[in-house]
């Protein structure tokens, strides 16, 4: 999935990777969707003249010496807890399980109302040195459209959307919204879903 953290309202924050002291964020508006951009990266068990320098970024360890070890550990942790970063190859498709050459990592939540924590995970942290880097964002909600095709609809929406997921619901006036699993064709830059029409709302 293609999708840039935008910058506009964005509060940066540096997570220090030599000591364990956790960095807040603002509170984040309840409801609203966050995208979490991480980069950079930091030496982890930092020893001067060593060819192979050992390094981290916000998911993975790996070598300076061409040598990269690319092993998964996420050590850049919200509220404590390992979570699962999107990494991207070309720069602007993300997803799970990839390795940043550029160490740059985006994670998606909706906000609670409530402040969040950032820190580096590490046993010692006197022979770390360096920083990581965390903005934080709202992601702009996208907009549906939705095209009549005899009985049926086409709902459809920006595929540079993401964190978000469809439902769909027969009485709109009811709480029994139901997810959409079938998954979106995509066509350049739009994803599209055809709803059956026993399953429209009025």
């Amino acid at each position: 999935t293609s999708f840039l953290c935008s910058t506009v309202q964005a509060e940066i924050l540096t997570i220090e990777s030599t000591n364990a002291t956790p960095i807040w964020c603002s509170p984040l508006v309840s409801g609203t969707p966050y995208c979490i951009q991480a980069s950079g990266w930091y030496y982890f068990a930092y020893s001067p003249g060593i060819p192979d320098l050992r390094e981290n970024d916000a998911n993975y360890f790996f070598l300076n010496n061409g040598n990269s070890v690319q092993v998964q550990y996420a050590p850049l942790r919200i509220d404590s807890q390992v979570v699962s970063w999107l990494g991207t190859v070309d720069g602007s498709t993300f997803s799970t399980n990839t390795y940043s050459p550029s160490h740059i990592y985006n994670y998606y939540l909706i906000g609670d109302g409530l402040a969040h924590s950032f820190v580096i995970a590490d046993v010692f942290y006197a022979d770390n040195l360096g920083s990581l880097q965390v903005s934080i964002s709202p992601v702009p909600i996208p907009v549906l459209t939705i095209t009549l095709a005899g009985t049926n609809s086409f709902v459809s929406w920006p595929s540079t959307a993401i964190g978000f997921n469809l439902y769909q619901n027969t009485d709109l006036t009811s709480t029994n919204w139901l997810l959409v699993t079938n998954q979106p064709s995509v066509v350049g830059d739009t994803n599209s879903i055809l709803i059956s029409g026993t399953s429209l709302g009025s």
